[in-house]
């Protein structure tokens, strides 16, 4: 079931729960009800109106606040959306919340399930130990207990990605859905830049791309360049995953622009983890026949966006087909789903059933 995390500095979490006020679209509003991933408000202005949303949608607006009894902002409360986390298999839940686990016990000094009255294990009381020296310790403790990246740079990273957005924050860094992995978004397109513009050129091998990704990333992201450049394996491994051969680098100038008309890579499977990550279209016709709006038989054809994580349909249309004129598999004209129609598809995705006025 999706909730909403309240976390302060400190990372102690509040559920939003009926009862707490809030601020949304410029309206004040006392939550009524939690259902799934949908959240019923009431409102507390007079001229107001009540509203039924998607909590991802609440939580995600611009001015979104907490409010108190005063209906004042609660400056030092964040709220992040954590419907995502349902969509995580179970193994992978209990990673997330593992690490969770850990993370308060640093901040903390305690993990959040102990009891009242306890005290801090060796080597994380923060009355007697900076972060870094917590930090340091439990990158002991988590690689004795056979955990996998588990460096004190790894643990810090994480534990900011929790300070900002809480268990959800951590989905990313544990859990990364990108197809690319954990490789920074710009570091791909600077990739894939390279690696067109040597199309045209004489074939080369590995070693020269990655010296041109690196002079690429220097070029445009000088500043971050330490963070952003991936090492040479990591470099290999991210060719794998976007469907570039290694051995394609030294095929003949003509043999790579053949195959770059072709399908563009990557080709490996879509994964997706979080509502909304990765949303596919596609249009098919159907093998059946319908009644148009002059009453005539006609042939339709089926538009449909799929979300990727939760395998949903989140927005279709349905539209008659306008045949060509010539012989078939050479036909001049005809259309099917216009640009129109799929404007209105992505209108039903973007304000599903529970959000559209009315």
């Amino acid at each position: 079931m999706a909730t909403a995390v309240a976390q302060t500095e400190t990372a102690q979490e509040d559920r939003l729960r009926p009862g707490a006020r809030l601020r949304w679209q410029g309206g004040t509003y006392r939550v009524l009800v939690l259902q799934g991933a949908e959240v019923q408000l009431g409102c507390l202005d007079e001229e107001g109106a009540d509203a039924r949303a998607l909590l991802s949608v609440v939580v995600g607006a611009d001015d979104f606040a907490l409010l108190d009894e005063d209906l004042q902002k609660l400056e030092r409360e964040q709220v992040a959306d954590t419907s995502g986390l349902s969509l995580l298999p179970e193994t992978e839940l209990k990673l997330v919340r593992d690490w969770e686990r850990h993370l308060r016990e640093i901040d903390d000094g305690v993990p959040p399930d102990a009891g009242e009255g306890a005290v801090p294990r060796p080597g994380y009381d923060p009355a007697r130990f900076t972060v870094r020296q917590r930090i340091a310790a439990k990158a002991v403790e988590l690689k004795a207990l056979g955990f996998r990246h588990a460096s004190a740079g790894t643990i810090e990273r994480r534990r900011r990605a929790y300070q900002a957005r809480g268990a959800f924050g951590l989905t990313r860094e544990i859990v990364p859905g990108s197809p690319w992995g954990r490789t920074d978004e710009r570091v791909v397109r600077l990739l894939l830049a390279e690696v067109k513009a040597g199309l045209g050129e004489s074939d080369g091998d590995a070693s020269r791309l990655y010296e041109r990704l690196q002079a690429a990333v220097r070029r445009e992201h000088e500043d971050d360049y330490d963070t952003l450049m991936i090492s040479r394996a990591t470099f290999y491994r991210l060719l794998g995953r976007l469907g570039i051969k290694v051995a394609s680098l030294h095929w003949p100038t003509d043999r790579r622009l053949d195959e770059a008309n072709g399908a563009v890579p990557p080709y490996t499977p879509t994964r997706a983890k979080r509502l909304g990550e990765q949303v596919q279209i596609d249009s098919t016709g159907l093998d059946v026949i319908a009644i148009g709006d002059d009453g005539r038989p006609v042939q339709v054809e089926l538009t449909a966006a799929i979300d990727v994580a939760s395998r949903t349909i989140i927005g279709a249309m349905i539209v008659p087909k306008v045949p060509g004129r010539g012989p078939r598999g050479r036909r001049l004209g005809g259309r099917a789903t216009r640009s129109f129609d799929a404007v209105l598809m992505l209108a039903q995705a973007l304000a599903p059933m529970p959000a559209r006025p009315g």
